[in-house]
């Protein structure tokens, strides 16, 4: 949704997704803007200041969310300005921070595989070996699908009780 400064758009565009979080983690998704920043530079976005974060449950899963959002003024003449999600990484993984499962979306970087795609880590315990240097093709994946997931297969405990459809309201967004 179009905002009158590039650091509303910012905002609007993160405090759904900070709302998503909050079904499964206290930890806070952070960008690092400062004062040399500007709109035009690609503006990186972390959770637990890229570390990973703990979930509750037995399974002492691991998240990592990472993203890069892009602003740009919307409407020029009339000075709003819009921020998107240009790139994405959320992975889950194990309690030594093995890679379970990870969504990949990068279309600038230098991987050869630019379209939006998942990894089998090896914590997945596959057993074919091929399969964990894949890029499986999955289509844009929204925030909320990985934590269902987390929650639905991985045991996951949400923090809040309206999780279902908190997740349900973020489906669409990647």
């Amino acid at each position: 949704m179009p905002e009158r400064t590039p650091y509303l758009a910012i905002d609007s565009l993160l405090r759904p997704l900070r709302r998503v979080l909050s079904c499964v983690t206290h930890s806070i998704l952070r960008d690092p803007r400062h004062e040399d920043w500007t709109p035009s530079d690609l503006l990186d976005v972390v959770l637990n200041s890229g570390d990973p974060t703990r979930l509750r449950g037995p399974g002492r899963i691991h998240l990592r969310v990472r993203l890069r959002l892009r602003v740009e003024q919307a409407d020029p003449p009339r000075g709003l300005w819009d921020a998107r999600i240009a790139a994405y990484e959320y992975r889950l993984s194990d309690l030594d921070d093995r890679e379970i499962v990870g969504y990949h979306w990068h279309p600038d970087g230098a991987s050869h595989v630019q379209a939006p795609h998942l990894h089998l880590g090896p914590a997945a315990e596959i057993g074919l070996t091929t399969l964990t240097t894949a890029h499986l093709p999955t289509g844009q994946v929204a925030l909320g699908g990985v934590l269902r997931l987390a929650i639905d297969s991985l045991a996951v405990p949400s923090l809040r009780r309206d999780w279902d459809r908190v997740l349900d309201a973020a489906s669409a967004e990647p």
